[in-house]
């Protein structure tokens, strides 16, 4: 969860060869509305996205740079939220662990959706700065994928959808 381990992943790779690294990836609306209140961090909104960008750009080139098999790419949405089970079992299985008890407690109890801040930017962006907000995090999004980066924008499944899954 510290994401400048991931901007030195080749590093990592040649001091610890036998480790792994997860590349822990949000959704970048959610990111920087976590950023934005913090005293180290950019100060806006627009401001959190294109740092958010420019985080993620740095932390998927060294990623690509470090040996293949090294770095495991984790969707926080998809873990703590929409498929948690299966998130947490390829995590394990990426390294090299099994589920015991411990794990189990932990994830079930820390690891929530509660505590993931799934969609937080709904409720912390002011409704008059919503259109910009979102028409940035396009346009970053859509730049980042042009450059052959895995980031997709998280879609919250809606609430007839979960409903049908149930």
């Amino acid at each position: 969860m510290t994401p400048g381990n991931v901007r030195i992943a080749p590093v990592l790779a040649r001091c610890f060869a036998a480790s792994r690294l997860a590349h822990a990836v949000r959704d970048g609306r959610d990111v920087a509305c976590s950023v934005t209140p913090l005293k180290w961090g950019p100060t806006t909104h627009e401001e959190s996205l294109r740092w958010w960008e420019q985080s993620l750009e740095e932390a998927f080139d060294a990623c690509a740079r470090a040996p293949e098999g090294f770095v495991h790419l984790v969707r926080m949405e998809r873990l703590l939220g929409t498929d948690r089970d299966a998130e947490l079992a390829r995590l394990l299985a990426f390294a090299g662990l099994e589920e015991v008890p411990k794990v189990r407690t932990f994830f079930d109890q820390r690891a929530t959706t509660e505590r993931a801040n799934i969609g937080r930017w709904r409720t912390d962006v002011a409704a008059g700065e919503v259109p910009g907000f979102l028409a940035l995090h396009a346009e970053l999004a859509a730049r980042l994928a042009a450059k052959g980066y895995p980031y997709v924008p998280y879609d919250e499944p809606s609430e007839l959808a979960v409903a049908a899954e149930g």
